[in-house]
This record gives structure tokens, C-alpha cells and sequence, in this order.
């Protein structure tokens, strides 16, 4: 149960971290 949604949270995290880094290295 659990796992599904600590997947889910990882996925969130791999996928926005990077884009929120760009984002205020390019600002």
C-alpha cells in the first residue's frame, strides 16, 4: 500500500528537483 505511494512520491521528486534547479540556475 505504502509502496505505491512512496513511488509515486519518488517519481514527483526525480521529475521536479531537476526542474526547480534549472529553473533558478537559468533566473
Amino acid at each position: 500500500m505504502l509502496t505505491r505511494r512512496t513511488l509515486s512520491a519518488a517519481l514527483i521528486a526525480v521529475i521536479t528537483m531537476p526542474s526547480l534547479a534549472a529553473a533558478q540556475a537559468t533566473t
